[in-house]
């Protein structure tokens, strides 16, 4: 299922839509239609009122990204991978594929996103203002004043201390000054993310009691979100830490079972998956790497047909990116595993197969110096 759109490109960096934006849009001009703008602005029409809600929706979706695009500018500036932006059910997200390089490096990049939204509220507040006291326009005044206020709430928002908001990251810098410790400091960070958002579920909480069920119910998804994004960002930065300067070979499983290219389907399913129990394994011939067969690929065949048909038939090849080699950095080694669709990646040595790389493997690392407390 594709949960992204790729809308365009700025900067060298993607925007894309999740499928989730066009819920939160639809629900945002509706809200304004029904709700905010009437009060606002009295006597208009519907189709007005629509009119100004799905412009304001736009535009607060248009200040949202300029938001993104900060954060990203300053990370490329920093020499940063930004693989791109994504605009989604609670804003955006820029997708840095890499850690700041230093406590200062992260004071930057997080800071810049709050003073983009002010600057916007700034903006839009001058724009209200020359409106207002110009043409007097009650339709434009109404809308720069909501985003006005909106990008100012976006900006104060983002700057409450928990990870991984923007005051969390601008927390985690300090700690991460102080101590010197990136994982030490994102575990500060993160442990305040996700007290915050336990605050939010109980206001949420609150409010619903109180009879504000929509505001309230918005306010328990806020933190429920924040709370899993807190503690996915703090693992994310672990494993990270763990896997810093470490080697592909250092990881992988050498034992390699292959399987042969002229193999019965039927004897693949009896033979190696029932026995093994492993999801996917490599093809070779005499030594040569042809790529991997998949449980996936396998329920593909009709199993009237698995007598007849060999794996040949149900191989995937194997992308060059995703092939890895045994020097390989760790870290990287994980990124391509979450990329692709496979799950484990053959690792190769002058184009034969010394071994298999799994999230398995790279987790059972964690755990073990997780247990006994080193990274």
């Amino acid at each position: 299922m594709v949960r992204s759109l790729k809308l365009f490109t700025i900067a060298g960096i993607e925007i894309s839509v999740h499928y989730t934006w066009l819920f939160i849009f639809i629900l945002i001009a509706y809200t304004l239609a029904v709700g905010y703008f009437p009060m606002r602005v009295r006597g208009l029409g519907k189709s007005l009122y629509l009119m100004m809600s799905v412009l304001s929706a736009f535009l607060l979706f248009a200040s949202v990204l300029f938001h993104e695009l900060s954060h990203s500018l300053m990370a490329k500036k920093e020499k940063l991978k930004v693989d791109k932006i994504v605009l989604f059910l609670f804003g955006g997200v820029a997708q840095i594929s890499e850690e700041p390089k230093s406590a200062k490096d992260e004071f930057k990049i997080a800071v810049v996103g709050p003073i983009s939204s002010f600057f916007l509220a700034l903006v839009f507040w001058f724009l209200w203002y020359f409106v207002i006291s110009s043409s007097g326009s009650e339709v434009f005044g109404a809308i720069f004043e909501y985003l006005a206020l909106i990008n100012f709430m976006l900006g104060a928002f983002n700057l409450l201390p928990g990870f991984p908001l923007d005051g969390g990251r601008i927390l985690r810098a300090y700690f991460w000054n102080k101590t010197k410790d990136l994982a030490k400091a994102t575990s500060i960070a993160s442990t305040a993310g996700k007290g915050l958002g336990m605050f939010l579920i109980l206001l949420g909480a609150f409010q619903v009691i109180t009879g504000y069920f929509i505001g309230g119910l918005w306010m328990i998804f806020i933190g429920l979100f924040l709370r899993q994004a807190a503690e996915s960002s703090y693992q994310r930065v672990l494993i990270m830490d763990v896997l810093s300067g470490m080697k592909v070979k250092e990881l992988m499983s050498s034992n390699v079972v292959c399987v042969s290219p002229d193999l019965p389907i039927s004897d693949l399913v009896d033979e190696f998956f029932f026995k093994h129990r492993f999801s996917s394994f490599p093809v070779c011939q005499k030594d040569k790497f042809l790529g991997i067969v998949t449980l996936h690929s396998v329920k593909e065949i009709p199993k009237e047909k698995w007598r007849e048909k060999t794996v040949s038939s149900a191989v995937k090849e194997v992308s060059e990116e995703f092939i890895l080699d045994p020097e390989d950095d760790a870290v990287n080694a994980l990124k391509k595993i979450i990329q692709s669709d496979l799950g484990r990646l053959p690792v190769l040595k002058d184009k034969k197969v010394v071994g298999i790389l799994t999230r398995k493997d790279i987790m059972n690392l964690l755990r073990i110096k997780t247990d006994l407390g080193r990274r």
